[in-house]
């Protein structure tokens, strides 16, 4: 089994918890791509689009600035909002009632929908 737990954390509440088999996360430094058995570190996560894959599906979520903890039990993602991408390109955010987090995961994603030359 080559999966890893995954645990997404905003201040609200506990975005997403299970086991993956690879994570891609956006960082100052660029993309940075998990799979299980990575080294243990701490680094900062940039405001951008976090790719998730499990067995069975391929996640998107637009995230906000955060921290990533990488140990032995897995990857920690702790970020100020988070909300899942549909096939469409549209975030669960945009189905619900506005709150602040979700205000802000939607301009990040309004951000990168001008930056690939996508229109609603």
């Amino acid at each position: 089994m080559n999966t890893f737990l995954l645990k997404i954390v905003t201040p609200s509440s506990e975005f997403y918890t299970g086991e993956v088999n690879y994570l891609c996360i956006d960082t100052p430094d660029g993309k940075l791509g998990f799979l299980r058995g990575a080294i243990a570190r701490v680094g900062l996560i940039s405001r951008g689009v976090m790719e998730i894959s499990t067995s069975v599906l391929k996640m998107r979520a637009i995230c906000g600035d955060g921290i990533y903890k990488v140990d032995k039990d897995g990857v920690l993602i702790l970020v100020d909002s988070c909300a899942f991408e549909g096939d469409d390109g549209e975030t669960f955010a945009d189905r619900e009632d506005v709150n602040i987090d979700n205000a802000k995961v939607q301009i990040a994603s309004m951000f990168k929908k001008m930056k690939d030359g996508k229109s609603d």
